[in-house]
């Protein structure tokens, strides 16, 4: 295929594939690379042993955990949620890389709980 071809298969995919029907189990990268494999028409058939571990999981017991703890998760991110959701200027992504100890820091914190 031509790398236009190649992206004429990915804008037709865009559609099938949007962000809100991402599911960690059902519908997830191998998933798509799957499809993206098949929709190239490649020569040699997508190695199911990639899908090992999503199609492990799909099973009776198994995969009603990973719906509800995906639902939670989706409900936790959501901006509806932030309610519940600890706040404080610690949380910002910049301030977890300001926060830095040393071998020092840590020994000292450990004799002060002794």
């Amino acid at each position: 295929l031509t790398e236009g071809q190649i992206r004429t298969v990915l804008g037709e995919m865009v559609d099938l594939w949007r962000a809100n029907t991402y599911h960690p189990v059902k519908r997830n990268c191998l998933h798509f690379a799957k499809a993206f494999v098949e929709a190239l028409e490649v020569p040699e058939p997508f190695p199911a042993w990639v899908l090992g571990l999503p199609d492990a999981i799909q099973k009776p017991l198994l995969m009603p955990i990973a719906d509800v703890s995906w639902q939670w998760m989706r409900w936790w991110n959501s901006s509806s949620a932030t309610c519940c959701q600890p706040q404080g200027p610690w949380l910002r992504p910049e301030a977890i890389e300001e926060v830095c100890f040393t071998r020092e820091d840590v020994q000292d914190a450990q004799l002060r709980t002794i």
